[in-house]
Parts: C-alpha cells; structure tokens; sequence
C-alpha cells in the first residue's frame, strides 16, 4: 500500500491498488459493500457454490427417488442434470423455479441448513471496515448467517433486515443509514436461513423484482454512497439488465468498484455497466481476503493486525465440515419428501433439460409405483390423487411432445379424472389446456376449443399470472395454427405481460416466440428476427436446448425469405441435429418442410419435392392429419410451379379430407391451388368451382387471411400479380369499359385484400376467378397465367402507385363508374 508496509500472511501477491474513489469513499465513511455468495466459500466458512447446492440437491432427490423408479433410471436423471451443470446449461436459480413450482414451500426447507459460524477473514475484515466506521451497509444475497458472526466477533453492531416488516421500517427513514453513530445495516435481500419464507433462490422471484421498500433502500444507497462488489460475478445482470436498479440509477449514483477474481474476466453485463457509469465505475483484479485485507490495511493497519491472530488462534476446522452437514440434510430432506415426490421432482429438472425420453420413463415408473399404493389404500387421499394427477399429466405431456398424441389422450384424460376427484380445478385446468393440444393434432378441432377456452376461463376467474400466461400462450399458439393471427397476437401480448408480472421466464419465452411466429407470417421479418433472437438466448440461459432449436429453426425460416439461403441452411441442419438427439420426431417433421421452403426458394423443386414429402410421411407416422395436410399442399404448390398440374390438382383433393372442417385457412390454400391448377389445364368450370370456394371461405373466415402460393407470409405476396376475371358477361360494366381483363399488381398483401373487399361488395352477384403469380414482371405472367389461347393485350395492367391504379380503387370506394 502507498507508504506502507505489511508483513501479514494474507499479504496480495500482485501490486493491484484500490481506486483513488473507493479510497476517498471510505475515509469519507461513504462505503456500502455488497457481497456474494464469493466470499463464504473460502476457509474456515466453506460453504458450497450454489451451482454446488443444486448438485447435492440432485443429487439426494435421486437417492431418495430411487425405491420408486430403480436406481438405475434415478442415477441416469441425475447424472443427466449435473451434466448439464458442468456445461453451464442449467442456471441454478432456474433448477430452483422448476423444483418450488412443484414442492412449494418445502423446497426452501432444504437451504436452511446453508449456514455456518465460521467467518474467513472476508467476512471479518468488511465487519472491521464497519467498526472503524468506513462502511455504513452492507447488503448481500447470501442466506447464511456468516456475516452476523463475523460482527459478533469483532465486536461491533449490527442491524440486520430481511423480513418485508424490516424494510418497510428502514425506508420509512432512510437517514437511518446516514447517522454516524449508529450501527452499521445489514440488508439480506434474498432472506435469511432464519426464515425459509423469506428466502428468494428462484428464477421467477428474481425476475418479478424486488418489493417497493427494498428497491428505495438501494436507491437510497446507490445515490448516497460508493459501492464495492465482493465476491459477486454478476450473473443475475446477465439474467435481469436492471438488477436492483443499477442501471436504471447510472446518472444519480456515485459508483462502484467491482472485485474480480484474477485470471477471470468480467461478466459481459458487468463490463456493459461500467460503461454505462463511465469513470464513476472501476473493476479490479486480485484473491480474497488478500486484495481487502490490503485496502483495509491502507485505511487502518488494526483490522489485519486483528484478524492475522484471530485467524492462527482459530481452532482448526474440517475444510468439507459444512458440505458434508449440507449432504446429510438434504438426503433427510429428500427422504421426508417419499421417493415418489423426490422422482417426480427429478422428472420436472429433467423435462426442463430438454431430455424427453428420460423424463417419460421417470413419469410412467412414478405412476405405476402410485398405482402399487393405490391397491393397498381403501380411500386415496386427495395429495395423494393430486400426486397421481401430476404424474399421469407429466406422462401424457412428454408423449404429447413427442408426436405420441392418441396414448398422451389416454394419460391427459386420466390426469383430469384424478385431479377432479382431488377437487383441485386448477390442477384440473392446467391438464385441459395440456389435453386441448393433443385433440387438436388429432383433429378434433371444436373439441380442442372448447377445451383452450375452458382452461383459459378458469385461469382468469383465479387471476393467477403464471398459469394465466400458460392458457394464453396455449389458445394463442392454436390461433396461430389456425392462421387467426390478429387475435393470437392479442393473446400473446398479453401473456407476455402476465409472465412477466410472475417472473415466469420460461412462459415469457413461449409467448415471445408465438409473437415472433407472427411476425414472421405476417411479413414483418425485422421484427420476428428481434423476437426470435431474443427467445433464443433466453432459453440458452434457461438450458432448454429443445425450446432454443425451435426458435432457431423460426429464425431460419425467416432468413430464407430474406434470401440468406446459406445462414438458413446451416441453422435447420443444426436444428435437426437438436430434434434427432431428443428424438422429437414432430420437430423434425417440421424441420423436413423448413428444408422444403429453402429448396423452393433457391428454386431447387426437385429438393423441394423430396422434403415436402419427407415431412408428409413423417406426419402420417405420427397420426397428424392436419400437417399431412399442410405438407400435401406445399406439394401442391411445387408440383405447380413445376408445371405439372395433374399432379397438383391430385394432391390438393388429397388433402382435402384430411382438412376440411379443422382449418378454414388451409382448406381455402388447396381449393386455391386445384383452381390455379384448373386454369393452367383450361378447365374453366372446375376452376370456377374451386374459386367460389376459395370466395365462401374467404367470406366467413375475414379474421384470417389465406396464404401466397410458395410464400407462408400473405394472403397475396407483396410483388405479386393478382389477376381478377369475371365470367358472367359482364366484364363491360365491372372495372374496364374496354372488354379486356383486369390484372392488378401490388406492392402490399394489405392494399390486395382491400381491393378484393371492394370488388366484391360492389359486385356480390358475380362469378369471379382469381388467380396469383409471385413477380410483378408482366413477362413472367404471360408465360405462367394466361390461359391457352388467350393473348396478353387482351389484358390490362395496372400497379399499385399509379394514377390508373388510383382511379380504379376511387371508383369502386365511391360506387361510380370505372375508368375509361
């Protein structure tokens, strides 16, 4: 230190300074200290990193799940988690989230038992700092009672605060903080070990934020003091830009200094706030205690004098003392909770890895072991039907994700039935939302409705947020595959904004992702690429490969109509990398018609054709008629442009059947496409035939808007041709008084269907055919749409921008007569 010299054993072994501000900041007795779970993992404290917690969590719910499911598949499932814990795919916040959703309250119980009273000489040397009168708080995320200790032997007050009723106090006078004689504060932000119904260690209590009183006390201190970061890496920043209001506080806060370990960089989100704060924030490199040890031996030379002979008087302790008492707690925990509930804990940690196949033996073994009980018990008790109902739902659910929808009908059914004799109608409603799905992917569309909007109504008549995101999201997404895609985006803007209110991560992504679908069907590709890359990397952090792949493959899609044909191939081949290893053989069927898109596009229909038609028989495999659909009428549509019409026409009333009465959109694309074909081959009568429907479905479906022939975007692709041609006679009196036909070219799907609209009400009793082609060039229409013995001055074009286009469009708004 400058000046000085010091012979203590912590000495740092570099020559890193403290910050001219952190110093004056301390000597002016303007210091907070905000301290992470970094500083008790070191001796004589050595308490478990929380990535270590979650690991012996896992690992005791495995033990205990064992007598129900068999060692084998319960050493699998953990040794799979704690896979994805070296990888870092797992956040340990989001492993809590999925385990509190399930346990409740009795997930806290388990991290009680994180504590010691043992302070390392961290601990001891801020509760020095304290006493000397250099820092007035300190505010940690920590449970454990360390600190208190720490204090306790230096001899040194302390206020602690972690109860609601404790900040409420604190902020009602916040120059509590500022009084020099008084004690130093402790703010525990996530609770205490003294109560677990203060502790906060999910991802869901993190994101809803922090309450009203809380957030003024950090403000208070933001604005009022200097703040050194101990001990902490940053990573709720990662997960929350605005944790704690740092951000937000950059232009009023005095600043910080932030401690990181040497030979490891910052978190980007760390570096991302420095910037934000400019010279007012520091970061420094070094150990602990040794880098603190020097800055408090800068300001005093007593704190190290003390602690050095504190530290070497200490009786010696077992460096894995603290671990091992954690270990025996929670394989006590684990067995309180039954094997059954331990394994079925597991298989939601599981499911939310992305590992389907491992999470269905889980389920299915979970329920026959409930099924053994069930023998022995005259009269279940309700927990225990409830049990049963979450198993069965969590069966049913996996085999749904996996294409298996007729034996997911069975288990969902069940589920409903166990739950209802439970008397539990939310449980009961979160099955039907789950069983709707499998009803729609078998067809039984009215069925699925009514099933969405049931599990949607009760959602709303208990205003919960959590599970109203999920029935939104559920109703939204069928929407979207209805192509009803106003209403879906209302639903999900709204799901959006309830997960965001209960900190639900995971149904915020889902319902980010149903609006970034939007965006892409709608055309709007700059937005869906913001969406979908932020669903991505929200799902990266969550660890769910499955959901990461799905908006991928999205996101591919949406760089294939932009023309990056290269970027868009290499993502689907990763995504079906993604869907082969998780054996999600629905998603890979979607990936086959992605592929077919792109090959269209760059005009390969020969690829094109093979995809399509992998993804038909892929589909058949899996029972889902309305995708054998879709795959058929994407068939269509290239056999079309390949020129072979018959074909065209055959698949399209293939499809047919497999459609009618499940989806109106669809059902409208495969008349469209027999009628386009029809007109090719010159059979009028059956193309009339087939445009009158395209015109009923039109009319009664005017929330959805029809797709562009090889374009999933419009219901008429920007840049296309639509071409108008009534047969009743009276072409001299409809638009032209010239007798030639009309053939409009647009530049937006929206100025095509508002033409369409007003065609048809000025002229309601007329036969009409409309066909499309993609390109405005008049060349390529006279080559693809003129029919047989038609020639091109027979017809009249007119683009949208010009004056004759204006004309035209101002006369049928105000019902006069055409242009000459």
């Amino acid at each position: 230190m400058p000046g000085k010299k010091n012979s203590n054993r912590f000495r740092q072994s570099n020559d890193t300074l403290a910050p001219p501000k952190l110093l004056a900041a301390a000597r002016d007795s303007r210091l907070v200290i905000f301290a992470g779970a970094g500083i008790s993992m070191a001796a004589p404290t050595n308490l478990p990193s929380w990535r270590d917690v979650n690991r012996i969590v896992v690992r005791s719910l495995a033990a205990s799940a064992a007598a129900a499911v068999g060692e084998p598949l319960a050493a699998k499932a953990a040794d799979l988690i704690l896979a994805r814990h070296e990888q870092e795919k797992l956040p340990p916040e989001y492993q809590a989230q999925v385990l509190a959703e399930f346990l409740h309250d009795r997930y806290f119980e388990v991290l009680r038992h994180l504590d010691s009273d043992r302070p390392n000489p961290t601990h001891l040397a801020i509760a020095w700092l304290a006493r000397l009168g250099y820092v007035r708080a300190v505010i940690t995320t920590n449970f454990d009672r360390v600190l208190e200790a720490a204090f306790a032997a230096v001899g040194t007050s302390l206020r602690r605060c972690f109860q609601p009723e404790d900040f409420r106090a604190l902020a009602s006078d916040l120059t509590r903080f500022d009084k020099k004689d008084g004690p130093c504060h402790l703010l525990k932000l996530h609770g205490s070990v003294d109560d677990p119904a203060t502790l906060i260690d999910t991802l869901a209590q993190r994101k809803r934020g922090f309450a009203a009183p809380v957030l003024d006390c950090v403000r208070h201190l933001l604005r009022s003091y200097h703040w050194l970061f101990l001990g902490f890496s940053g990573l709720d920043l990662e997960a929350e830009r605005n944790y704690l209001a740092l951000e937000q506080e950059a232009e009023r806060a005095v600043g910080f200094t932030w401690f990181v370990r040497e030979k490891t960089e910052p978190k980007p989100a760390v570096v991302r706030l420095k910037n934000i704060y400019g010279e007012r924030g520091s970061l420094v490199h070094g150990r602990l205690p040794e880098w603190l040890l020097d800055f408090a031996d800068s300001l005093s030379g007593e704190p190290c004098a003390w602690i050095d002979k504190h530290t070497r008087n200490a009786p010696a302790v077992d460096d894995k003392a603290n671990t091992v008492a954690l270990e025996m707690a929670a394989t006590k925990w684990a067995a309180d909770l039954t094997p059954s509930v331990s394994a079925l804990s597991l298989t939601f940690v599981v499911f939310a890895c992305a590992e389907p196949q491992t999470a269905v033996q889980l389920a299915e073994r979970v329920f026959q072991a409930l099924e053994e009980k069930t023998k022995a018990r005259v009269q279940p008790s309700s927990d225990f039907l409830l049990l049963k109902a979450l198993s069965a739902n969590t069966v049913a659910l996996l085999l749904d994700g996996l294409g298996r929808h007729e034996e997911a009908l069975h288990w969902f059914n069940a589920a409903v039935d166990f739950a209802e004799t439970a008397h539990d109608d939310d449980t009961r409603d979160r099955i039907r939302g789950n069983l709707a799905h499998s009803l729609e992917m078998l067809g039984r569309i009215e069925e699925a409705q009514n099933a969405y909007q049931s599990a949607l109504a009760g959602y709303r008549k208990r205003g919960e947020p959590a599970p109203l995101a999920f029935g939104l999201s559920g109703l939204a997404a069928h929407l979207i595959r209805q192509f009803r895609l106003d209403e879906a985006q209302v639903l999900a803007e709204e799901a959006t904004q309830w997960a965001t209110k209960a900190g639900d991560e995971r149904f915020r992504g889902i319902a980010l992702t149903h609006l970034g679908q939007i965006a892409k069907l709608k055309g709007d590709y700059p937005t869906a690429l913001k969406l979908l890359t932020e669903v991505e990397e929200l799902f990266r952090r969550l660890g769910n490969d499955e959901a990461v792949a799905a908006a991928a493959g999205n996101r591919g899609e949406v760089l294939a109509a932009l023309g990056r044909f290269d970027e868009a191939e290499r993502i689907q081949h990763a995504v079906l990398r993604v869907n082969e290893r998780l054996d999600r053989r629905d998603n890979q069927a979607a990936n086959f018609l992605s592929f077919g898109t792109l090959a269209e596009l760059q005009g390969d229909l020969a690829s094109a054709e093979s995809w399509f038609n992998k993804a038909f028989e892929a589909f058949g495999a899996l029972k889902n008629p309305l995708m054998e659909a879709f795959a058929l009428y994407r068939l269509a549509g290239v056999t079309t442009k390949a020129g072979r019409f018959e074909d065209a026409i055959r698949l399209a009333e293939t499809a047919l059947p497999r459609v009618n009465g499940r989806n109106a959109v669809l059902t409208l694309d495969l008349w469209n496409e027999i009628g386009t074909a029809s007109l090719k081959l010159g059979r009028i009568g059956r193309a009339e035939e087939a445009f009158r429907h395209v015109h009923t479905l039109t009319e009664a479906n005017r929330a959805s808007k029809p797709h562009a022939a090889g374009d999933d975007v419009a219901a008429v692709a920007p840049g296309s041709l639509l071409w108008i041609q009534y047969r009743s006679g009276k072409v001299h009196t409809l638009i032209l008084t010239n007798g030639k036909i009309v053939v409009l070219g647009f530049t937006t799907s929206e100025m095509a269907l508002r033409v369409l609209d007003l065609i048809v009400q000025r002229f309601p009793g007329d036969d009409l055919l409309i066909a499309q082609t993609e390109g405005s060039a008049r060349a390529t229409f006279e080559q693809g749409c003129v029919a047989d013995g038609a020639r091109a001055e027979d017809y009249w074009f007119v683009y949208e921008g010009t004056d004759e286009f204006a004309k035209i469009i101002a006369s049928l708004e105000v019902q006069q007569p055409p242009p000459v």
